[in-house]
């Protein structure tokens, strides 16, 4: 179940990396406007756009990390729990099934 987990994040990734590249060579000209991020895109203490967590992690969890661009940070998508590492994180939460 582990082993499988691991392919199916990888798989994720790979996607993620393909759809990035394909993304910068169709639109080159993306611009970030920087008033929609303060509006939108609020920050917690450690200046990533999540909810706050507390520095020493609880025994029975387990965190991931994912880094990336503005699309990773979901520029545009104005609730933080329509963006997709927030999508992924309620997916693994339910045990990979679809919520």
């Amino acid at each position: 179940e582990q082993f499988l987990t691991g392919w199916i994040l990888a798989a994720v990734i790979l996607v993620l990396v393909f759809l990035e590249i394909i993304f910068q060579v169709i639109d080159d000209e993306t611009v970030v406007d920087k008033s929609w991020i303060l509006e939108h895109a609020k920050r917690n203490s450690f200046g990533t756009r999540d909810h706050e967590y507390a520095l020493k992690k609880p025994a029975d969890k387990f965190r991931i990390m994912i880094v990336g661009d503005s699309q990773t940070a979901g520029h545009g998508i104005e609730k933080l729990e329509d963006t997709f590492p927030k999508k992924l994180e309620t997916y693994l939460n339910n045990g990979l099934k679809i919520p």
